[in-house]
């Protein structure tokens, strides 16, 4: 699904029974649903709808996976900057095994990678560093790295299957970790800087082109550090 949306356009009426899945861009105002932001009107396969948009402001959503700031320490949460108008809240027991006497170790400026769990615009979003099944399931702290900014279009689009032609072409000569989070920031993970430095301009450099140009963008910086 591709069609072009605009604020306050109606892209759908709700049914009588069973739920819509609704993402980013997207609210319901009684029966129908409507769109807040200008963009396209995108759908995944498992029938999520949102706007894909070009802005780099995220605005949550519950299910998005993103990479966030410690901006805080409490006894009971971090507060967690995900690049929203307002922060997020990270339980301390939202991991894998915590507890209150073995409880994580973040400290302000760290970085984590994390699952939207609830997202409403009159309270604070929670975040969790587990699946659903209580699982890491690669959630959780990321170590030292690089991080990078995005559109939250071109995340959207690094995350979705099959793999991103220049992810996969980067995966094809290089050995790197990254996460990647729907509010437009990439984590970057490599033994050399030289390789990390590549991957982040391939990726800011391939929003828009297409999956050969963005393979040809990838052999060219290839090129250039071999020589």
């Amino acid at each position: 699904m591709r069609q072009v949306v605009g604020p306050g356009d109606v892209v759908a009426v709700l049914p009588e029974q069973g739920q819509v899945k609704v993402g980013a861009g997207l609210y319901a105002d009684g029966t129908n649903l409507h769109t807040s932001r200008a963009g396209l009107l995108r759908q995944t396969k498992a029938g999520k709808l949102w706007v894909e948009g070009r802005q780099k402001r995220y605005i949550s959503s519950t299910g998005d996976d993103v990479v966030g700031v410690v901006l805080e320490r409490h006894a009971e949460n971090f507060v967690v900057d995900i690049g929203a108008p307002f922060p997020a809240v990270l339980n301390i027991l939202s991991f894998e095994g915590a507890t209150r006497r073995n409880r994580p170790k973040l400290a302000e400026g760290d970085l984590v990678y994390a699952r939207v769990v609830l997202a409403h615009r009159d309270i604070d979003t929670e975040l969790s560093c587990t699946d659903t099944g209580g699982k890491a399931s690669g959630y959780g702290p990321l170590k030292e790295g690089h991080l990078i900014s995005c559109s939250t279009a071109l995340a959207r689009r690094l995350l979705a299957s099959p793999t991103a032609p220049v992810l996969e072409a980067l995966g094809n000569s290089l050995q790197f970790e990254i996460a990647i989070g729907q509010n437009g920031r990439v984590w970057i993970d490599a033994a050399k800087a030289t390789t990390v430095i590549l991957i982040a301009n391939a990726i800011t450099r391939s929003e828009y082109l297409s999956a050969d140009q963005s393979k040809l963008l990838v052999q060219k910086l290839l090129a250039r550090i071999a020589t």
